[in-house]
Parts: C-alpha cells; structure tokens; sequence
C-alpha cells in the first residue's frame, strides 16, 4: 500500500490479521466451495489500513 499521497502530518501502516491457530484450523477444513454466510470469517483474515493525523 502506498501512503505517499498523504498530508505530511499523517502516516499509515497495514495491519496483518491475527488468526489463532483454532480458526486457522476450522477455515482450513472448509471446503473451497463453501461460502461464509455473513463474511465474518474472512474478516478475521483481512488485513487493516491505519492512518493516524497528528
């Protein structure tokens, strides 16, 4: 991710995804075909964007 645009006053940074090992197991069982009904469970895999102004 490029934060070159920002103002000067900011700066961001990605976050990766913090999955415990439970999770990472019960996503890794799923078939490929199965879909995650309300997304949330590819939310626990998403990375974050933080930008933070000062």
């Amino acid at each position: 991710m490029n934060f070159d645009e920002l103002p000067a006053n900011c700066h961001g940074d990605v976050l990766a995804p913090h999955v415990d090992e439970k999770i990472q197991s019960y996503a890794s069982s799923l078939d490929k075909s199965q879909k995650d009904e309300d997304n949330s469970l590819g939310v626990m895999f998403a990375q974050k964007v933080k930008i933070q102004c000062e």
